[in-house]
């Protein structure tokens, strides 16, 4: 009975034309080509510090999200943004400033370093729920599923793998819990309010774009706390959590993600993302012209 039941998930997760993790390996090797063309890595064209004259300049600064993890690069939010802002306000630049794994330091620590030397009209912070992180609590650790379940592995290494991700799930629920403790919170308002000054003092105009990767009752909690701390450090502020949920209500979770085993915002949400935030700007009358 055993067999009857192991058997169709070694099927499902290592038939030839199935395998859904290579073909996640070989949706980010792509990107990571790309992104080496970049001085920074990021899977954007090089920029100029000196935008042409006439344009207006928009830098989204975030972290999978931007680069693209699982998805190819050009169907992330920022490059579908340029996109859709150019075919109305031409000519406008959206840069792509992303990064695998960073968090709202990281992010202020590029700034500063290097973003500030950018010719931007407008800076976008696309802020996801583990943005908190102040590299204080530990982070999980990804393991190697070859150790973890060897007799599995030897059977089926998808199938490892995937018992290696649930389990790593539940560990990263448990960190996220711990960066939005009172203490790490507290951390984290100081590096807005530093964050936001530094903008004022380099006079760059500043909006806080929300945006979810899941829809569930931990990831609304977690922005129903981060967004009045966003507002109190004197950040514009998207929360797209809501409105996001309520566009693709009638879509599946397999649907919205990246890919079957990558649950980075996939095709469907970033196009949503990509046009709400058009939408906003526009509404809110930002020039989209440049000098």
């Amino acid at each position: 009975m055993l067999i009857l039941i192991f058997t169709p998930l070694v099927d499902m997760f290592d038939a030839p034309d199935g395998n859904a993790y290579e073909l996640n390996r070989k949706i980010n090797q792509r990107n990571e080509t790309f992104a080496r063309a970049n001085p920074f890595g990021f899977t954007d064209i090089p920029r100029s510090t000196q935008k042409a004259k006439g344009v207006y300049r928009i830098a989204v600064l975030g972290d999978s999200f931007i680069w693209g993890d699982g998805l190819p690069y050009e169907k992330v939010w920022s490059h579908k943004l340029e996109t859709k802002l150019r075919a109305q306000h031409h000519p406008v630049e959206v840069l792509s400033w992303g990064h695998n794994g960073w968090s709202t330091l990281d992010e202020y620590n590029f700034y500063q370093q290097h973003g500030k030397d950018y010719d931007i009209d407008l800076l976008i912070i696309a802020w996801v729920d583990n943005d908190p992180d102040m590299g204080k609590i530990p982070v999980v650790p990804a393991g190697d599923p070859q150790k973890q379940y060897p007799l599995i592995y030897k059977v089926s290494p998808s199938l490892a793998q995937t018992l290696l991700n649930n389990a790593n799930n539940d560990l990263y629920n448990n960190w996220l819990q711990k960066i939005y403790s009172d203490s790490n919170l507290n951390d984290y308002k100081k590096l807005l309010s530093d964050f936001r000054k530094t903008l004022a003092q380099n006079k760059t105009p500043v909006l806080v774009v929300m945006t979810p990767g899941q829809f569930d009752s931990r990831t609304r909690r977690n922005f129903e706390m981060a967004e009045p701390l966003i507002l109190q450090a004197n950040f514009n502020c998207l929360n797209l959590y809501g409105l996001t949920e309520k566009q693709l209500e009638n879509y599946s979770s397999a649907q919205i993600h990246a890919n079957p085993v990558n649950g980075h915002p996939g095709d469907l949400m970033t196009g949503v993302f990509a046009e709400d935030v058009k939408v906003y700007l526009e509404g809110k009358g930002y020039p989209l012209v440049g000098e």
